[in-house]
């Protein structure tokens, strides 16, 4: 088949170095594994393309006087004193991709779309319904829900009203999880129209020698043990409670390290608790590497962790690290939150503790280093159950069985 990604969210990078950016190229590659053509329509690339992208991507700019309006609406006051940038760049994004995509699909000629939905994000309606496809919509998280509050989100009335309108037309939904299929209910989406693909991970990326003795020399770790993390600084993800959880391990361990590779707000914030502790020569700050390295910085650490704090609500979320952490066979520390407590199994595949629980991620860790022929054997079975359940090459085969579906029942 041939299958037209859109990606409209003004946020997300195709070719970034986070989560929501590597969730495309990986996903879109999986399908080109499985022998189908893939192109992608996007907002922002971000960077130049990785190597070893699979999808033709077109970035879908502005031109003439599209292009000239919106750089006079950017400096209009009114725009920077109500927070409107970021919500009118959406909405005249949107009205510029359908009508951009016209001659694309037209010489493209794809059998459905599939989209990740963003805020105000509407092209991939507007486009199955004038050339008559079945559109398949991605949903990671209830966006305009979750962004309830935050200044930049100004028309919220407006994103409520196309969100609602975007689940009616799509003829498939995709939720990446459980708690995501809930709420989409509420949102009035029928059952029979939601398929729940929780995120994955390629073997193909693992599939390789790691070079975790390259990452270790590169950052003076020798052959102590290494406690990582490898995700965004973002409050949610409590990297503040494993730095102090570190902090009473290392107590009893002299010899052990703490890598944490990323970017986000509380960057500074995380070096300078460091720095109060006093563990600046223990703990190495990494900036967000390429996906392609990610193997090799995992295999230099000894457990990985995958912290979050309480969450306050149900958790929506289907940290790609789990599943990276799994594939990776490293023995993995995680917060019991939402669909992490269904992958990861406890005392078999990992080790888990209570959100926010600073005792019993100290008592997690601790254990973990006392036995490592366990922790061993915890990795071992992680990758095989990665393997196993948890490829995007799985995802892909489900989405395309469904795709298969609406076009042998003419849904489009």
């Amino acid at each position: 088949m041939k299958i037209a990604y859109i990606c409209s969210d003004v946020e997300i990078p195709v070719f970034g170095h986070e989560g929501c950016s590597i969730h495309i190229r990986e996903f879109t590659s999986a399908l080109a594994e499985l022998g189908h053509e893939v192109f992608i329509l996007a907002s922002w690339l971000g960077g130049a393309p990785p190597p070893d992208l699979r999808a033709r991507v077109y970035p879908i700019e502005p031109a003439g006087l599209d292009a000239a309006a919106w750089a006079a609406l950017e400096q209009e006051p009114v725009v920077a004193e109500h927070c409107l940038g970021r919500d009118l760049k959406s909405l005249f994004g949107n009205g510029w991709l359908p009508k951009l995509a016209v001659p694309l699909f037209e010489r493209e000629k794809p059998d459905f779309i599939y989209e990740r939905y963003a805020l105000f994000g509407w092209s991939g309606a507007e486009l199955a319904a004038r050339f008559r496809l079945p559109f398949i919509l991605e949903v990671n998280a209830p966006i305009a829900q979750e962004q309830d509050g935050y200044e930049q989100f100004t028309l919220v009335r407006t994103a409520d009203r196309v969100e609602q309108e975007v689940f009616r037309r799509a003829d498939a939904i995709v939720a990446v999880s459980a708690v995501v299929a809930d709420w989409l209910k509420t949102r009035g989406v029928p059952a029979e129209r939601i398929l729940v693909a929780p995120n994955a991970v390629s073997p193909t990326r693992f599939k390789r020698a790691a070079d975790a003795a390259g990452v270790r020399a590169r950052l003076g770790l020798g052959d102590r043990r290494v406690i990582g993390f490898v995700g965004s600084f973002q409050p949610w993800h409590d990297v503040a409670g494993l730095i102090r959880a570190f902090a009473c391990v290392r107590r009893a361990h002299a010899d052990l390290r703490l890598l944490l590779i990323g970017c986000g707000p509380q960057r500074d914030e995380l070096a300078a608790s460091v720095e109060t502790l006093g563990l600046a020569e223990t703990v190495a700050f990494v900036d967000a590497v390429s996906h392609a390295e990610i193997p090799d910085c995992l295999a230099a650490m000894d457990v990985a962790v995958a912290p979050y704090a309480c969450w306050g609500q149900p958790f929506y979320g289907s940290p790609m690290k789990v599943f990276e952490y799994m594939m990776a066979g490293r023995p993995i520390v995680a917060a019991a939150l939402g669909q992490i407590a269904d992958v990861i199994e406890p005392e078999r595949t990992g080790l888990l503790y209570a959100p926010g629980d600073h005792d019993g991620l100290v008592a997690a860790l601790e254990r973990m280093l006392a036995d490592p022929a366990a922790a061993a054997a915890m990795g071992a079975a992680a990758r095989a159950q990665a393997l196993r359940e948890h490829t995007w090459q799985a995802v892909a085969g489900g989405i395309i069985n469904r795709a298969s579906e609406l076009i042998r029942s003419g849904n489009g």
